[in-house]
């Protein structure tokens, strides 16, 4: 993702940038990182999450609710940065990922059809 300057991200000189990394589908750490970052927002810090939001192990995979969250912040502040991780990039190229010998892509694809009421 390109910012609005045409690099990744650019962060000012003063301020402060939360990132957070690996996710994984976990809505109640997603909702703490969120809650930090709600205290924290301001036009001079940044929020970057850097990839793998999805595929939850634990079955309570929150990716969706996670996904519909992350767009309505990406929207709404030019310092909420969103990058893909493997994890994303294989759903979006239609790769299988595993981990512990489980399908994680099949999985998240039923989430979205369940979620989305799609045939399939």
């Amino acid at each position: 993702m390109l910012g609005y300057n045409g690099k990744l991200v650019e962060l000012p000189k003063k301020g402060f940038a939360l990132i957070v990394t690996d996710i994984h589908g976990n809505l109640e750490d997603f909702n703490k990182f969120m809650g930090i970052w709600e205290k924290f927002d301001d036009k001079d810090n940044h929020f970057i999450l850097a990839g793998d939001f999805i595929h939850s192990m634990d079955g309570k995979d929150g990716s969706i609710e996670i996904l519909e969250s992350l767009k309505s912040r990406w929207e709404n502040s030019q310092n909420f940065h969103l990058l893909l991780g493997n994890h994303e990039w294989a759903t979006l190229a239609g790769v299988s990922v595993y981990k512990g010998g489980f399908n994680q892509t099949i999985s998240f694809e039923s989430l979205l059809r369940e979620k989305f009421r799609m045939d399939g």
